[in-house]
């Protein structure tokens, strides 16, 4: 949930929330669920441009993002370039955040009748791919389950997300594995079986793959969250 100075709006997963600047705000996750998020704050002549010419302009701040991977993978990028420092780090931030920004815009856009249905389809296969009852189904059997052949469901999927659903899904569960390097002491082996990998070696090959590190690197580079009265 966040509220502004106009209202209160309902934040869902994947949905991405933009503040101007002097915006009062306020914003908390479901006591029950809670929620991970990535932020990067930008300014300067060009975030002027962008919204004085009102690309961005809108009264809900809440914007469902249609590419979530690609907008996940972007956080990611941004983040590992600004911690190691990579040369030409100021360009490379700026490039990430026009990423970002296109997105969003892109995300605003009204959809055709054949988009919307087609939405609706990605949408749920990840609502499957994401639930832990559903998180191993065969991808035939989801597309099934959404009445289209898994032809259409595999382009579809792509065309919508840019990258296959076999791709997507290891994306979300090396997602939920680094959220758990990150946040808990938990040996790999059990981060591994826990993201719905049966072979640890497998899983670490995966990882490094899609982030540059081994799991073991990746927690040591992170940093730890506070624990409660910690300063």
């Amino acid at each position: 949930m966040i509220e502004t100075n106009k209202a209160a709006f309902r934040v869902a997963a994947g949905d991405a929330i933009l503040l101007v600047p002097g915006m009062w705000h306020r914003y908390k996750p479901d006591d029950l669920t809670g929620w991970h998020e990535h932020w990067v704050g930008f300014a300067g002549a060009g975030a002027e441009q962008v919204f004085h010419a009102g690309l961005l302009k809108r009264k809900n701040p809440v914007i469902p993002i249609r590419e979530e991977k690609i907008m996940l993978d972007s956080f990611h990028h941004l983040f590992q370039s600004a911690r190691e420092g990579t040369p030409g780090l100021r360009h490379i931030l700026a490039g990430w955040t026009s990423v970002l920004v296109a997105l969003l815009y892109s995300s605003m856009q009204p959809l055709s009748a054949k988009a919307r249905s087609e939405t609706q389809i990605i949408e749920q296969a990840r609502s499957l791919m994401l639930a832990e009852q559903t998180r191993d189904m065969p991808l035939e059997d989801i597309a099934k389950s959404l009445n289209i052949s898994y032809t259409s469901f595999r382009r579809t999927f792509r065309e919508h997300t840019g990258a296959s659903p076999h791709q997507y899904r290891l994306h979300l569960k090396i997602s939920g594995a680094r959220d758990l390097l990150r946040s808990t002491d938990l040996r790999v082996k059990e981060i591994s079986y826990r993201c719905g990998f049966d072979d640890e070696q497998y899983f670490c090959r995966i990882f490094k793959r899609q982030t540059g590190n081994t799991p073991v690197e990746f927690r040591a580079r992170s940093p730890r969250p506070k624990k409660p009265g910690s300063l």
